[in-house]
């Protein structure tokens, strides 16, 4: 099997799970290229030069792609040991009224500074502020600066994963006892053709391996949740 790939891919996927498990795949398959391009635009969904896309989040208007649900993300509330300590820890979601809560844009352009929290028929909107908000794809610099002490944060579980920040002891989750009432689906688009091409063909199937994984190392299912209402039209805020 050779040749190249050329796949769509989220900054984000690309960080947060796929950069890591790539040498598996060049290991495996020595012959094939992958391209791997920039993707943020929803237009961008059928463009025929994609022989897959990997986005996370809910595409609209997917045409004659096939979409692949792959499994999903949630978010929790982290910070550094150092910020607790010298700030407390939030004993309920309100409490992040009274901290430096640091905010990413989505790709939509709406601050996604509406973070809900749910326990049991209790449920809590809080509107976060802080002192920073980043662009979607700078959305590492977030991580980083909470690492540093400098915040709180509404990261992606994916940081629990294995040798990850929280699983590291860097970043300390919060208000565990809450469920963030947002969980982003990951998608796999590809054309229906495309699978009669056997280079193109073993990344699909590894990829859907690879979410698999990730998805067998949490403790329980994590279904996706619907669009949120911020996400449907564009708004500056999602409060």
């Amino acid at each position: 099997v050779q040749g190249t790939v050329v796949v769509g891919v989220q900054p984000v996927i690309a960080q947060e799970v796929l950069t890591a498990a790539l040498p598996r795949f060049c290991a495996l398959f020595p012959d094939i290229q992958l391209d791997m391009r920039y993707f943020m635009n929803m237009s961008e969904l059928q463009d025929r030069s994609l022989d897959a896309i990997l986005v996370m989040g809910w595409p609209q208007q997917v045409g004659d792609l096939v979409a692949r649900p792959l499994g999903a993300t949630t978010f929790m509330v982290v910070a550094s040991p150092a910020y607790w300590a010298a700030h407390g820890t939030p004993q309920h979601p309100l409490d992040l009224e009274q901290h430096n809560c640091l905010c990413i844009r989505s790709n939509t352009g709406s601050v996604m500074d509406l973070w809900h929290f749910r326990r049991g028929n209790e449920h809590v909107p809080v509107a976060a502020r802080g002192s920073v908000i980043v662009d979607n794809v700078h959305r590492d610099m977030v991580r980083d600066l909470v690492v540093s002490g400098v915040g709180v944060a509404r990261l992606l579980d994916w940081y629990q994963r294995p040798g990850r920040e929280v699983a590291s002891g860097l970043l300390v989750p919060a208000l565990t006892e809450w469920v963030v009432d947002e969980v982003t689906p990951v998608n796999l688009l590809y054309a229906p053709s495309v699978r009669r091409t056997p280079r193109v063909r073993v990344f699909l199937d590894w990829v859907v391996q690879l979410f698999a994984e990730v998805e067998r190392e949490r403790l329980r299912p994590l279904p996706a949740t619907a669009m949120p209402h911020w996400a449907k039209r564009k708004r500056r805020r999602a409060s």
